[in-house]
C-alpha cells in the first residue's frame, strides 16, 4: 500500500479530500514502517526518539566534513 493510501478519504458529502493519520493509531504505525522501510531501502541509519519522530541519517565520503 503507498504510503498516501494509508489513512486516506474522500468525503463526497463535501467533496473534501486527504489523508488522516492521527497519532498512536494502527495508520500512525503503518505509515512509520512503509517510512522506516523506504530509509532502510536507502541505506539510511534510522532512528526513532522518545516522542516516535523518524530520522533517517546517511553518512559522507569524509567524516571529518561539517554539517551542511
Amino acid at each position: 500500500m503507498d504510503l498516501a493510501e494509508i489513512g486516506a478519504y474522500d468525503d463526497e458529502r463535501t467533496g473534501l479530500r486527504g489523508v488522516n493519520r492521527l497519532a498512536l493509531t494502527d495508520a500512525d504505525a503503518a505509515g512509520g514502517r512503509q517510512v522506516i522501510g523506504r530509509m532502510e531501502q536507502a541505506g539510511l541509519t534510522v532512528r526513532i526518539d522518545r516522542m516516535g519522530n523518524i530520522y533517517g541519517r546517511r553518512e559522507g565520503t569524509d567524516p571529518t566534513a561539517a554539517p551542511c
